[in-house]
């Protein structure tokens, strides 16, 4: 084996994870790599890591840029991408050791064909637990990658059939992306899963590796971190193009409406938990919950069967029924208490 490999590096202010995260990639059994670093305007540390790293190891690059979002950044980092394949890794994540030699050596015989891996969550630096995902080693072709993948990244039937729609757990060809011109959208949230849906859908197989090779912290992928009011209407265009996407892969009319569903009711509930947290007036939440709830996106969301844990389903309740005031007391009392109790909220 002798194909250079582009690992791909987002990087903004993970000064604490990214030691950890350079030497996973350096220190690769396979060593053929070319290691592109894009420093998406960092404030801390991050770029003089970066360019510590790049004077010792000659295979990697590194890109200065101002902020303009870790899709931004992956697409950077394609432009200058080489050699037969192509992964990506957070800059707050690690890899195994022997992650791109294993994947390498499963795509042997391979044309054409991602390769992919469980992943590890970590809690902490030093606590570290692999998922149990129901994620078979075995081949999926076309119709097994719609049914048995991309499925289950929106609409598992349990907490097993659960995969996180990543594009790090991937080695991908690269004439793939190049050949259909696949890039990241221009999103702030969910921009992967709708890049893994495009790219999944050009591909004529996927090989899977029954072990967790890829780490993520958890602490960093809170879908509700950091979210304010002014980013609500970004959840709207993921929606959006979340389902032109669907459209253009022919799904199966009933797996298109579970997965939109799905989304639709986590999005909502992101929409009530951010506005009922914000410093409004009540009469200012409602006006503003009704603003988006009237987009076109969400028409008919009444009908939705609330999917999720015990809290989800009961506050998506609540919201079909429109008990506003219920859930505006109930971020009342928890806020206060939090305060109360000397957290900060």
């Amino acid at each position: 084996m002798s194909d250079l490999v582009s690992i791909i590096v987002p990087v903004y202010n993970a000064e604490k994870y990214l030691n950890k995260c350079l030497d996973s990639i350096v220190n690769q059994t396979y060593s053929n790599l070319k290691i592109i670093l894009i420093n998406d305007g960092s404030t801390d540390n991050s770029l003089s890591i970066c360019n510590d790293y790049t004077n010792k190891d000659g295979r990697i690059i590194v890109i200065d840029k101002h902020n303009t979002g870790a899709a931004d950044s992956r697409n950077e980092g394609l432009k200058k991408a080489t050699g037969k394949y192509i992964m990506f890794v957070d800059s707050d994540d690690f890899i195994d050791l022997n992650i791109i030699e294993k994947k390498l050596t499963m795509l042997v015989g391979f044309d054409d064909t991602i390769a992919m891996c469980k992943m590890g969550v970590c809690f902490s630096l030093d606590h570290i637990q692999k998922q149990e995902e129901n994620l078979l080693k075995t081949a999926y072709g076309n119709n097994a990658i719609k049914n048995s993948i991309i499925y289950r990244y929106f609409y598992p039937t349990s907490k097993n059939e659960k995969l996180a729609g990543s594009a790090c757990r991937m080695l991908i060809p690269r004439k793939i992306i190049t050949d259909n011109n696949i890039k990241f959208k221009n999103l702030r949230f969910r921009e992967d899963a709708i890049f893994c849906i495009e790219l999944l859908l050009k591909t004529n197989n996927v090989l899977v590796l029954d072990e967790a090779l890829y780490f993520y912290h958890l602490n960093q992928r809170s879908v509700s971190r950091d979210i304010r009011v002014e980013h609500l209407t970004e959840f709207v265009n993921y929606l959006i193009c979340l389902n032109d996407t669907l459209l253009l892969g022919n799904f199966d009319q009933k797996k298109q409406k579970n997965i939109l569903n799905s989304q639709k009711q986590m999005v909502i509930n992101i929409f009530f938990r951010t506005i009922f947290n914000a410093n409004l007036k009540y009469h200012q939440k409602i006006k503003l919950l009704n603003h988006y709830l009237s987009k076109d996106i969400f028409a008919n969301y009444k009908s939705i069967e609330a999917r999720g844990t015990k809290g989800e389903k009961q506050l998506f309740y609540l919201v079909k029924t429109k008990m506003y005031f219920i859930i505006n007391f109930y971020y009342w009392l928890k806020n206060r208490c939090f305060k109360r109790q000397g957290f900060g909220f």
